[in-house]
């Protein structure tokens, strides 16, 4: 049975005064099938989408958890849904989970639609909890969210919530992550959403009469709500924040220092992979200052001279475009090296990506520089759409575009070269809760659910939805709004990465390059969905991930074999496996895992042939597919992998140093963000109550104020 993960993270790298900081880690599972496959899972057919909308009329106080018509998995319970909490498959128990009414008439929604409606108090906590169906949230179900090994898998037998549940509980953090789930099926887990928000350690605030939290992040103000089957969460205390790693680094330069100039160097490359682009440019004046002629002070001379240069061409594709796309309300706007062609009503979230692409760009040309190579700039802002609008984008998308392959919440058009972005995420599990989201709008904005209390408690109050409902509804607005933030910065990375490197011609635009390539270059400079703090060229949260727990479980997505997984990988063969049906996604996370994985060793090891290799590819016959033999031929022309005695095949003893080097480089990696990840593992993984997630309420929290039992 298929089950899936998300993991939202706000990126915890932001706030970058901070010394150190608490992070909150909330999660809410929407435990549906994605799958409609699954007996009885049909998602849009009132099983997921539906759901989520009912969960939330439930919280705010609108009846009973529901007596949806979502079937199986696609509601909250059967095999693999939120257990008893559900009677079957139907999704709804009777009854709400806090509210006005405690037997109230009924839900509104299907599923977990019905969940959402008890969980905001318009129904009671009186009534059945249904009779579920085996596995799930609750007792019962091989997986779960309490101590075990592994994700757990939310089926049939022991486990779930109950703390006394065995086999399964939450697993790695990695995991959560990266969408992977157990050793052999990673994508067969428990849907989440996860969202880790850096916080102040003074903005964390605790009412020591009612235990409940609030904290101030830099979305804005949000009250934290008991924790519940539902709804999560866990503060973990004064991490040392990328802005703290940066400081401690950089006092340890000192002026007598005979290796001063390496260390500055060095710290420059770090401070830009952790996003703090900003520190750079003073990091190498004083890189200049020692050493004037260093080749990256140089090079780093150069393309900030060419950036601060005013572009001397308008983009002549503009009136094209803004002619073809009829369907919307063209505006313009051009800010740095860019110009958006975007809806009217769309302003602020151009001006948003306008500034991220922007930060892109310096990002991508300094990581070269710092190496010693200053890319030539463009003498032409690019150009980039943003789409609000879900039907129009489906329209520019597949009418306009043929449906090119999407990666992120976004694509490419490397002819045109031309980046169109959707203004919000495209995956099934932000429209499942964009759905449910419709529910709060008709009582607050986003906004108002940012800020607190205040218009907020006094909506609430008209209404009679008592507290724990509205701080439900601020921390599913939080998620709500962590997801944008972190779709946006993820899509522009890729997509703006992608761009650059057609702008440039470091990729031929007119010759089918290898997918391997063109994915693994712009995941290396991107910032993936999942990720601890913006960066370039930093280890991938997402694919690092992975490739360390495949190794670890000794998995079937990860070839023992060095040399073949490297031939696989070059000749797309991975990227060529991928094929509709059950296993497609698993596929094709394996088929990107291992092209950034290849992508980032040469870049930091192998740079020199990497750059000879995308020379390789720009000799190759323009518009042509290309066999096994071509792509390897191209490969080790490029890496000096060509058997000096016989020019035309490969010399394997070459061959396999560098695939081993390759693993063992990947293997020997460490990830910067284990601290975290081990002090949530360990906040699961322990059985003392004080560590772990809390799941009940303290004694006497629910009161009046139609506390979630």
């Amino acid at each position: 049975m298929k089950r899936w993960l998300l993991a939202i993270a706000a990126l915890l790298g932001a706030h970058t005064a901070l010394v150190h900081a608490d992070y909150v880690i909330i999660k809410i599972n929407l435990a549906v099938a994605k799958d409609k496959d699954e007996p009885g899972g049909q998602q849009n057919a009132g099983g997921a989408e539906g759901g989520m909308a009912g969960m939330m009329q439930g919280m705010m106080g609108r009846g009973q958890m529901g007596q949806g018509q979502g079937r199986g998995p696609g509601g909250m319970g059967g095999p693999g849904g939120m257990g008893p909490m559900m009677p079957g498959g139907q999704g709804g128990a009777r009854g709400g989970m806090g509210g006005r009414n405690p037997e109230g008439p009924g839900g509104q929604g299907q599923g977990m639609a019905g969940m959402m409606q008890g969980m905001m108090g318009r129904g009671g906590m009186q009534g059945q909890m249904g009779r579920g169906g085996p596995g799930g949230m609750m007792p019962g179900g091989p997986g779960g969210m309490m101590p075990g090994g592994g994700m757990g898998q939310m089926g049939p037998g022991k486990g779930g919530m109950n703390p006394e549940g065995g086999a399964g509980g939450m697993g790695k953090f990695g995991s959560q992550m990266q969408g992977g789930g157990t050793e052999e099926d990673d994508d067969s887990t428990p849907l989440y959403i996860i969202t880790i928000v850096e916080v102040e350690p003074t903005q964390i605030h605790r009412d020591k009469r009612t235990d409940r939290y609030d904290i101030r992040h830099k979305y804005g103000h949000t009250y934290l709500p008991h924790p519940s089957p539902t709804v999560e969460w866990k503060i973990i205390s004064k991490v040392a924040t990328v802005a703290k790693k940066f400081e401690a680094e950089k006092s340890k330069i000192k002026d007598d220092d005979v290796t001063r100039a390496d260390k500055l160097l060095a710290l420059a490359q770090w401070a830009l992979e952790h996003g703090l682009i900003d520190k750079v440019p003073a990091i190498m004046a004083d890189l200049a200052k020692v050493e004037p002629k260093h080749q990256g002070v140089v090079a780093f001379q150069k393309v900030q001279a060419e950036m601060e240069r005013p572009l001397t061409k308008p983009n002549e594709a503009v009136a094209f475009w803004k002619e073809k796309l009829t369907n919307f309300d063209t505006k313009t706007s051009e800010q740095g090296h860019y110009v958006m062609l975007y809806e009217g009503k769309s302003t602020k979230e151009a001006e948003s990506r306008l500034k991220r692409l922007e930060a892109n760009y310096r990002g991508f040309y300094y990581w070269f520089a710092l190496r010693g190579r200053a890319l030539h700039v463009p003498d032409r802002p690019l150009l980039t759409i943003l789409v609000k609008n879900q039907e129009t984008f489906d329209h520019t998308h597949n009418d306009i575009f043929d449906g090119i392959p999407m990666v992120s919440d976004g694509f490419f058009a490397r002819r045109d070269n031309l980046a169109v972005f959707a203004a919000q995420p495209q995956d099934e599990n932000y429209k499942i809760l964009e759905n449910a989201m419709k529910e709060l709008w008709g009582v607050w904005t986003q906004d108002e659910l940012l800020e607190g209390q205040g218009k907020l408690a006094r909506q609430a109050l008209r209404k009679q939805i008592k507290f724990d409902g509205q701080a439900w509804a601020q921390t599913v607005g939080l998620i709500y709004r962590a997801t944008q933030d972190e779709s946006e910065l993820a899509t522009v990375s890729h997509e703006g990465t992608r761009q650059l490197i057609a702008a440039m011609n470091l990729l031929p635009r007119n010759v089918e390059i290898p997918q391997w390539i063109d994915f693994g270059l712009a995941s290396f400079f991107e910032t993936p969905k999942g990720s601890f703090w913006a960066g370039t060229g930093s280890t991938s949260m997402r694919y690092m991930v992975n490739f360390k727990n495949w190794d670890k479980s000794k998995s079937k997505k990860l070839d023992r074999n060095p040399v073949e997984a490297l031939k696989a990988t070059v000749s797309d063969r991975y990227f060529h496996e991928v094929k509709e049906g059950k296993t497609r996604e698993a596929d094709l996370n394996r088929a990107r895992t291992m092209a950034w994985a290849l992508t980032y060793f040469l870049a930091q090891q192998k740079r020199d042939g990497l750059l000879r290799y995308l020379e390789e590819l720009s000799t190759l016959p323009r518009d042509m597919k290309f066999d096994e033999e071509v792509l390897l031929g191209a490969f080790a022309r490029a890496f000096g992998l060509v058997d000096v005695n016989k020019p035309t095949e490969l010399d394997t003893a070459k061959l396999g140093a560098l695939a081993n080097s390759w693993y063992a480089f990947i293997r020997t990696t460490p990830l910067e963000s284990e601290q975290v990840i081990e002090e949530y593992n360990n906040a699961v993984a322990k059985k003392k109550p004080q560590t772990q997630l809390r799941t009940t309420n303290p004694p006497n929290s629910r009161g009046g104020d139609g506390g979630i039992p």
